[in-house]
């Protein structure tokens, strides 16, 4: 899901169409069936935004789909990509920061043992292809997911190569 899209928010083509309706949109995911959400981080600070806006969810008691469970990704989408060269300290610190996001979120850091032989939640989430397709058991009472909490990112994406959208990003930028 495309969380960060201003849509959500009443927003089309930069005007303000109608109040937020973030909160009729997941209520109507569970009434479908939907359980789990996976919001899409489609550069670092959509990234970032993913992550805020599964965090408000899970701060808001009064909701009666608390039951819906929403994850973030972090990742770059292809036509994208141009942002690595971009960054003014280089690409090497736009792949850091992403990194840095991914690992401080990781749903996996709340659950990996501490005797676990990687060091790294995302390298120890990749690690088994069950583990890493399947997102964790929701929060139990004992773990805080406030403002502030960790444990909501369960995957690096959207990454990869679009050569349908070149007018984006060129193929030679994707490739490195």
């Amino acid at each position: 899901l495309n969380w960060t899209d201003d849509m959500f928010d009443g927003v089309y083509r930069g005007k303000k169409k109608h109040e937020s309706d973030r909160a009729q949109v997941l209520k109507r995911a569970h009434a479908a069936g939907l359980r789990r959400i996976i919001c899409t981080g489609t550069d670092l600070e959509e990234s970032r935004r993913a992550i805020e806006l599964v965090h408000a969810h899970r701060a808001s008691s009064s909701a009666p789909f608390d039951e819906l469970q929403l994850y973030s990704t972090v990742g770059v989408h292809p036509t994208q990509c141009s942002l690595f060269e971009q960054h003014p300290d280089g690409a090497e610190a736009y792949a850091k920061a992403l990194r840095s996001l991914a690992e401080t979120h990781s749903a996996r850091a709340l659950s990996s043992s501490p005797s676990s032989s990687s060091s790294s939640p995302i390298a120890a989430s990749s690690s088994s292809s069950e583990a890493a397709a399947t997102p964790p058991p929701p929060p139990s009472s004992s773990a805080s997911f406030g403002a502030t909490s960790l444990g909501c990112v369960v995957a690096l994406g959207e990454m990869g190569l679009d050569y349908d959208r070149l007018k984006f990003c060129p193929a030679e930028t994707q490739l490195r």
